[in-house]
């Protein structure tokens, strides 16, 4: 296949930029989100000429940061990879607080740059002098320096096969501008198909593992199934549910498996080790199937106390590196969570398996989870001022339908949502985004720009502390350009929560040093032309979260809030006393 070829030859012009942009939409690259630079700009025209007609858009930010943001929600809703891009220098540098927190998420991305000349190289020319791959070379899975325009769509694709294969993760792609601005030969010009170059379909388990698997599962009386990222990222949390409910087999969540089971299915126990029934099923259980996911410090690491040391385990993931991590396994299983499910189903299937946990270890685990309901029953219908956390979670949980998008951000509130995120509605998988593993702040606004151009069809929602609401506030001038809705929800408590919390702890200290925050929200959302109010009733919540809704803006509620330790905080501030 050739590249356009019967619209335009090399001789006609067809240069570096045109070649970067086919090969992206031959790969079916929907965003591009950036800020233009003068390196850069054979592909952003290109990008104009073909890319409206080829449904590839480019959405122009207000900072790289953000545009890597929106580029990670894009992939977190859809599976797909979008492009961020940022131009040579301090563009390039911007774009990296962004490409860190995808590639600890285990998000898909595209990142592309440009460099200067090598004319210019050691000549202190302007914005140069910056080995942009050297700062990445431990973040993304791959990175191609490309100097000969001829060679583009080769790297592009070697790009798309490293980013399709084994843990997902961020690919680099550095251009010179000399090969974007420079014609294209016609050997330069061919595109292969994905499917002539990429195996297109994920790798199985070997059968004989997954024989083992079943066996030490039948064994158990207290099974239980760890469902993580990796179930999300191979689409594959219907075969879960049919192993969980079919054999009776309770599930838990991490955080990036948020969603892949919910409380609308009988065997889900919660998400979060800090959240009711977890902590027991953690403590007691003596069969555990790590699905897509390790030991890591949403897990507690897989230690004793929190964890039963006796446990049998077995884990599944497609990276190497993660088997075993942090905990040893009884069996690991190298393949795709997906596949392994397909297997597992089919091998329990053949066996003529019915439930196989113990008669009470699921209703015990059930009553946890309901006690930890209970419990909180009174936070989640209070009335008082400031208003309860647990209300303001409760009652934007409660509005939401399970299908539509949260994105939550750093810091005390997140750890307050993700413990309360289905005590009162189910969620559905890919509707949840957080930066887990580096918790990165300022992530709310871009994530949902980015998740709603992925999903216009669905309301999108996003809840933040006021210290991370600033990071990347200006990304609101981006959605009232491209007029793109959604609703942002400030968790006011006048601090910063985590730090305020430490120190009344650590140091017992009732004024905490250098943590007050204070600022009007309101006005500043109003400012980019949103529509904002501020809540202080707590009956006003669900109106005012509709009359957001209605403005079909981007939307901005500031709700002042009692200031409270976290739930969560106590268990996580427990690892610090396991056995390592």
């Amino acid at each position: 296949m050739v590249l356009m070829s019967e619209e335009k030859t090399a001789d006609q012009g067809f240069h570096g930029g045109d070649a970067l942009v086919q090969a992206l939409h031959a790969e079916g690259i929907d965003y591009v989100f950036g800020i233009p630079g003068g390196e850069f700009l054979p592909f952003l025209e290109a990008l104009d000429r073909w890319g409206l007609k080829n449904d590839m858009h480019y959405v122009n930010v207000r900072h790289e940061v953000g545009a890597a943001h929106m580029a990670d929600a894009y992939a977190r809703v859809t599976g797909k990879p979008a492009v961020c891009c940022g131009t040579v220098g301090p563009g390039f540098l911007n774009l990296i607080p962004g490409i860190v927190a995808a590639a600890w998420d285990n998000i898909p991305m595209v990142v592309i740059h440009p460099q200067q000349s090598p004319k210019f190289e050691d000549m202190h020319r302007f914005q140069g002098g910056l080995d942009q791959l050297s700062m990445l070379k431990q973040v993304v899975k791959y990175q191609k320096a490309v100097v000969d325009p001829n060679r583009i769509v080769g790297a592009v694709q070697k790009a798309f096969k490293e980013l399709a294969s084994g843990r997902p993760g961020p690919v680099q792609l550095e251009f010179r501008e000399d090969a974007l601005y420079s014609a294209v030969e016609d050997y330069g010009m061919k595109i292969l198909k994905p499917a002539q170059y990429r195996a297109m379909l994920p790798p199985a388990g070997n059968p004989e593992a997954v024989k083992i698997a079943c066996d030490l599962l039948l064994k158990a009386q207290k099974p239980l199934i760890v469902s993580g990222g990796g179930v999300t990222s191979s689409n594959s949390w219907d075969k879960l549910r049919k192993l969980s409910i079919t054999h009776g087999i309770p599930c838990i969540t991490t955080e990036m498996g948020t969603g892949t089971m919910s409380s609308n299915h009988e065997t889900y126990i919660g998400t979060t080790i800090s959240s009711g029934g977890v902590q027991k099923a953690a403590r007691e259980c003596d069969f555990i199937l790590l699905l897509g996911t390790k030991f890591g410090f949403d897990l507690a690491y897989g230690k004793a106390p929190i964890w039963n040391a006796d446990a049998r385990i077995v884990q599944v993931d497609i990276d190497p590196f993660m088997i075993g991590k942090n905990s040893p396994v009884d069996l690991g299983i190298l393949a795709d969570v997906g596949v392994v499910l397909d297997q597992l189903n089919g091998e329990l299937d053949k066996r003529a398996v019915k439930v196989i946990s113990a008669p009470d270890w699921l209703p015990a685990l059930k009553k946890e989870r309901d006690l930890a309901i209970q419990t909180l029953k009174a936070k989640f219908e209070s009335i008082k001022t400031p208003i309860e956390p647990h209300r303001l979670i409760a009652d934007l949980t409660s509005f939401m339908n399970p299908d539509d998008i949260l994105c939550v951000d750093g810091g005390d509130i997140a750890v307050l949502v993700l413990n309360d995120i289905d005590m009162i509605k189910p969620r559905e998988a890919r509707t949840v985004m957080r930066s887990s593993a580096l918790g990165q702040l300022g992530t709310c606004i871009p994530h949902a720009i980015g998740a709603k151009l992925a999903k216009p069809d669905k309301r999108v929602f996003g809840i933040t502390g006021d210290g991370s609401f600033l990071f990347n506030v200006q990304e609101l001038d981006t959605a009232m350009k491209y007029i793109i809705p959604f609703v942002v929800v400030i968790a006011d408590n006048c601090k910063w929560g985590m730090m305020a919390n430490r120190e009344k702890v650590e140091f017992k200290k009732r004024d905490p040093f250098c943590v007050d925050l204070c600022s009007d929200y309101v006005s500043i959302a109003k400012g980019f032309g949103c529509y904002a109010e501020r809540v202080e009733d707590p009956a006003q919540i669900k109106p005012a979260l509709q009359r957001a809704v209605d403005s079909m803006l981007p939307a901005v509620l500031q709700v002042p809030i009692k200031f409270v330790t976290p739930p969560g905080t106590t268990i996580l501030q427990s690892f610090k006393n396991l056995k390592f």
